[in-house]
């Protein structure tokens, strides 16, 4: 919990943020259970692509490419009562990189 500040998570597993004022990021690798609430500002989310029960309470959302499925293993809730919410989809990488 943070009462005010920019918040970033980049995680595989089970997360948990709240932010009283401010703004919070989050990556998820995988598929897993993300609750994040914010009182006074904007969540942006870059998931994995994989199908989500997505839970969302905002005043504005976008969603590029985030499947929204309610029988889904991971869960997204989701809250910016004041803000936006920002989904989007991580897209994985067509080349190793390696010359």
């Amino acid at each position: 919990s943070v009462g005010q500040g920019d918040v970033d998570v980049d995680t595989n597993g089970n997360a948990t943020v709240q932010v009283g004022q401010g703004s919070v990021r989050v990556k998820a690798s995988g598929s897993e259970n993300i609750r994040v609430a914010v009182g006074d500002g904007d969540i942006s989310v870059d998931a994995a692509p994989d199908n989500w029960n997505l839970k969302v309470t905002a005043r504005s959302q976008s969603n590029n490419g985030v499947l929204d499925d309610p029988s889904a293993v991971g869960q997204m809730e989701l809250v910016a009562p004041s803000g936006s919410v920002t989904l989007r989809t991580i897209r994985k990488a067509l080349d190793s990189g390696a010359p």
